[in-house]
């Protein structure tokens, strides 16, 4: 595979860190001190996982679709994707609907927990039976039209503007349709309702986003200023600051990519940090992480006296899962995944991590 970008997955460890704490602090008396209006605001990170993708996937297969569409390609890419996403999402899926059946719960429509496996329900079909599963839905619809859009917004010099419009546009309409909704938002991108298309719209307008940072970063005045100095870790910080001082969602947004740019390209300080070893290993385990934590916590939750240091506890618990789950299901699935593609001959070839090699990274240096 292409050079590992460790800040981006140290990042992604980050991002997946924000979401559970986020989790975990909307229960009454698991406050975190000093920390709780950010923490609140952790469903932005669903929102950086969007751009991520759309910035990760993009340096990383641009040169399968640049030069053309071939359905060798689409299956080679789909394959990849699905084997790293689906093993995990299936087990978490079939341990639950397990623990559902042995405490006695009603009949569950069949073709809700077809689309959950399918992982279409999140395409306005019904609710995510793990909670978490419905960003990964989404991610799946971004993951099949990336091929058709990865030779419009990867090309050019004017795309990529164009494209940030219409992502932009995407997350204003994702935010109209959830305006009407009554369940507990925390903002206006808190929209994982399962009743409409505003999460696809959500999922959709930030992989596009993702994907036309990626090619402004490859464009020589665009990495000249993200390869200035400090770059990088005004992000981070205007970011922290614009959540924690409670600025609207569609106008800190900018900060996103310009942090993911900036992270790839930066050989700051600030990506040595993200890149550092305990960082980079909850980049590691974030997938696991994300997937397993939302039913842990309403597991775990009813036996526990509210505090800060249960909260603590209760997420070393989280850390703890997630790594098993990773070692033994999400490594081994996704081999079996890549292997059972390359055995119905999908266009894959072996290589040192199993799979096709994606495209080598341009980004400015």
């Amino acid at each position: 595979m292409g050079s590992e970008i460790r800040s981006l997955t140290g990042l992604r460890g980050v991002a997946a860190l924000w979401v559970a704490w986020h989790h975990i602090c909307r229960e009454p008396g698991f406050e975190a001190p000093f920390a709780q209006p950010v923490l609140l605001r952790g469903y932005l990170a669903v929102d950086l996982f969007f751009v991520l993708s759309g910035f990760v996937l993009s340096l990383a297969y641009a040169d399968w679709f640049l030069n053309g569409t071939s359905l060798r390609g689409i299956l080679a890419f789909m394959a990849r994707r699905l084997a790293r996403i689906w093993p995990l999402h299936a087990a978490v899926l079939l341990a639950l609907l397990a623990a559902y059946h042995a405490i006695g719960g009603p009949p569950l429509p069949a073709l809700l927990v077809s689309a959950n496996l399918g992982l279409v329900q999140a395409w306005g079909f019904g609710a995510s039976l793990n909670p978490s599963s419905w960003s990964l839905s989404t991610e799946f619809a971004a993951y099949l039209l990336f091929p058709l859009l990865a030779p419009v917004v990867l090309r050019g010099a004017r795309t990529p503007w164009a494209a940030f419009l219409a992502g932009a546009g995407l997350l204003a309409l994702a935010v109209a349709l959830a305006a009407a909704t009554t369940t507990r938002r925390y903002g206006p991108l808190d929209v994982p309702d399962d009743r409409s298309l505003a999460p696809l719209l959500r999922c959709l307008g930030g992989f596009v986003i993702g994907m036309a940072s990626y090619r402004l970063s490859c464009m020589p005045l665009v990495g000249t200023v993200l390869l200035r100095p400090h770059v990088a870790e005004a992000a981070c910080a205007g970011l922290l600051v614009a959540v924690a001082a409670g600025v609207t969602d569609l106008l800190l947004y900018p900060l996103l990519p310009l942090l993911v740019a900036a992270l790839a390209a930066s050989r700051g300080w600030s990506a040595r940090v993200f890149a550092a070893p305990p960082l980079h290993w909850l980049g590691v385990v974030s997938y696991a992480l994300y997937l397993v934590h939302f039913p842990l916590l309403h597991v775990a939750i009813g036996g526990l006296s509210p505090s800060f240091m249960a909260a603590m506890a209760l997420f070393a618990f989280m850390l703890g899962a997630a790594l098993l789950a990773h070692l033994a299901v999400e490594r081994p699935g996704r081999r079996l995944g890549l292997a059972l593609a390359s055995w119905v001959g999908v266009g894959l070839r072996t290589s040192s991590d199993g799979g096709m090699t994606p495209g080598v990274a341009r980004l400015p240096r």
